[in-house]
């Protein structure tokens, strides 16, 4: 009897091998959903990215509602280094002012040469006067920053000189001159001077509004094209685009003309790019997506302008 209970014991045991087998099969099993969940939080995160696409859609709509036309999205610049205002910066100050407390219509849209009598406030030591007209001027904000960041570009790249305009003495709110919307994928903390504490920042989403009343469009621009009269810019936003990423400015965005690449055996560049992935498929000619409307782009989960992982309100 008792022989016959210790047979029975040790034939119902595992095996050093078996038990290799079922501990390989178990480890492959959480590799599967190891890389299952990660994908699953990637495509949430894309789809918080386009619910905030949607949002700034909305609050663009309605700001063309109240002004019978869409922000514009122009570089506007004197020239000077470090006093270039694009479609990025244009885009924030439209939905949320350039001090996050709403817009106000007597902008001319560029920053640097703003007079005390817009966006008035103490610290610019405007007249109490000032402050109470500019109060009464401004609009609600267009857009609730639920899930992107308000930063200008001192905040964003480390050391900067570029020559989109930023605010380097800015210490108070009321002097976020010319902020950018940034996505919701964390790129790098950064210290904001008012703030206690470091937040996390994405990269800036760039706007680009259509010339509805032009049909001249390329999806390979040639170096002699006059691009200024087309039905989008890429000049729009050249500045932000030639500052290479938030985390690490040396990093390129594949958008920047320097860059290039080979394509049907003729050499492309960043610029070429950017018309190609705003190229409409699905017509027989060149022609844009939102061609009456506006473009938005995030540089998606690798802040790289240019990537597949990059997301627009045009791709979905």
């Amino acid at each position: 009897m008792g022989q016959s209970t210790k047979r029975y014991l040790f034939g119902s045991g595992f095996s050093l091998i078996e038990l290799l087998v079922v501990i390989s099969i178990i480890t492959l099993l959480i590799g599967f959903l190891s890389t299952g969940i990660q994908a699953v939080k990637r495509h949430a995160t894309n789809l918080r990215q386009k619910s905030s696409f949607h949002a700034i859609e909305v609050g663009l709509e309605l700001f063309q509602k109240d002004y019978d036309d869409y922000p514009p999205s122009m570089t506007i610049s004197d020239g000077t280094v470090g006093h270039r205002v694009c479609g990025a910066q244009h885009l924030a100050e439209a939905l949320v002012g350039r001090d996050m407390k709403g817009f106000d219509p007597e902008s001319n849209w560029y920053a640097p040469a703003e007079d005390d009598s817009i966006y008035a406030c103490d610290v610019k030591q405007s007249t109490d006067e000032d402050i109470a007209a500019c109060r009464s001027r401004r609009k609600e904000l267009y857009i609730e920053l639920k899930d992107m960041g308000v930063f200008v570009m001192d905040d964003l790249y480390e050391n900067y000189t570029g020559d989109v305009y930023s605010t380097k003495e800015a210490d108070s709110p009321d002097h976020f001159r010319a902020p950018v919307i940034t996505d919701i994928f964390r790129q790098k903390k950064v210290k904001v001077p008012y703030r206690e504490d470091s937040e996390w920042a994405g990269t800036p989403i760039l706007y680009y509004k259509a010339n509805s009343g032009s049909r001249l469009f390329k999806k390979v621009p040639e170096p002699s094209d006059e691009i200024e009269g087309w039905i989008y810019n890429y000049e729009d936003n050249r500045g932000i685009i030639e500052l290479g990423t938030v985390k690490d400015p040396l990093v390129k965005h594949l958008f920047d003309e320097s860059v290039t690449y080979t394509e049907q055996g003729q050499t492309r560049n960043g610029m070429n790019l950017f018309y190609k992935t705003i190229t409409n498929p699905k017509v027989s000619y060149d022609k844009p997506f939102n061609a009456s409307t506006f473009i938005l782009i995030s540089a998606g989960r690798d802040g790289i302008y240019g990537t597949a992982d990059d997301i627009s309100n045009f791709d979905y």
